[in-house]
């Protein structure tokens, strides 16, 4: 496990969330013309593209993207309604390596050395924030209490890059809650938690679980229904099997229903989403290919049913869109 100091929160606080450290965005440059491409400099290939990753807010009133600040990835909000667009983080020695919306006024992100000479992206920290860089909270250990963040902060030891927090999805009641695997009871494996990303009040969802869960999918309704269980290793050769666990509901028993021998066997079944219905369940797998292609899962009968989607050249991994019932995939 690689372990690196993470960003300090007292140099984000003044570049987030200090009024005089909200910028406008700096106009972009025209873009040169060039006759041919050899008067093309070098450079320009390897330039950073002016804006990246871009998101639009879940109300379409704002739009996040990357840009490159200091000579790293920073995020830049434009405001539609307003006119206006502000720089919101402010890294010399970080990049934001991705983010996405927690509500339609509040971003989750993470920042990474994305300049490390391995090629290796070594996390350094994951924040909340406002659209406008304020109200920013700490997210690296996201349940430790003020007295533990703080001592945390003034510790000389280095901390680990594991990723304790990954938005499972928004909540749709105006709280601006998340519902989140976090890593709480345990170092290794995750739970499910409501989360409320600007005081820190949560909820754990998972009190019974089926033990080493790696991986879970809610239903519908925000219901943790599919749990993909670690098995201990019976083969020092070989990866650690996985096992895919279903319940019916909240409180119902958990009950396993699919078994590979690791990670990358054939016919590894990866769960995707519940459609509409909170009973037809999709999957990525590589049944009958070397290539991973999008199934329909049988919980019932406990196999994977009918082939919905293959490609002849690349994995099929998820990016399932549910629109009017319907489903396609990016």
């Amino acid at each position: 496990m690689r372990l690196v100091r993470p960003v300090s929160l007292f140099s984000l606080l003044i570049a987030l969330g200090a009024p005089a450290a909200v910028h406008a965005a700096e106009p972009a440059k025209t873009p040169a013309i060039y006759a041919k491409a050899s008067d093309i400099p070098v450079d320009v290939f390897f330039r950073r593209a002016e804006f990246s990753r871009m998101s639009i807010s879940p109300d379409g009133n704002r739009l996040a993207a990357l840009r490159p600040i200091n000579g790293r990835n920073n995020i830049v909000v434009i405001d539609f309604l307003a006119g206006k667009s502000n720089v919101i983080t402010n890294f010399k020695d970080a990049d934001v390596s991705d983010f996405e919306w927690v509500s339609n006024d509040r971003l989750y992100l993470r920042a990474a050395d994305m300049q490390e000479a391995s090629g290796a992206i070594v996390l350094k920290g994951a924040y909340a924030v406002d659209a406008d860089g304020k109200n920013v909270r700490d997210l690296l250990f996201p349940l430790e209490r003020a007295t533990q963040r703080e001592a945390r902060r003034n510790s000389i030891q280095l901390q680990s890059t594991n990723i304790s927090f990954r938005i499972l999805s928004r909540t749709f009641d105006g709280s601006g809650d998340v519902i989140a695997e976090i890593f709480g009871r345990s170092l290794n494996y995750a739970d499910v938690y409501r989360y409320n990303t600007k005081t820190g009040e949560h909820k754990l969802m998972t009190v019974d679980t089926p033990g080493n869960v790696v991986q879970w999918l809610l239903d519908r309704n925000q219901v943790p229904r599919i749990a993909v269980r670690q098995e201990e290793r019976t083969d020092p050769n070989r990866a650690r099997a996985l096992t895919m666990w279903h319940r019916n509901g909240d409180g119902e028993k958990w009950e396993m229903i699919g078994k590979t021998a690791d990670a990358s066997s054939q016919g590894n079944v990866i769960p995707l989403a519940f459609d509409y219905d909170n009973k037809t369940l999709y999957v990525a797998s590589n049944l009958d290919s070397d290539r991973r292609a999008i199934f329909r899962y049988d919980i019932a009968e406990r196999k994977i049913g009918e082939k919905l989607l293959a490609h002849p050249l690349i994995d099929l991994n998820g990016g399932l869109l549910f629109m009017l019932n319907k489903w396609s995939t990016c």
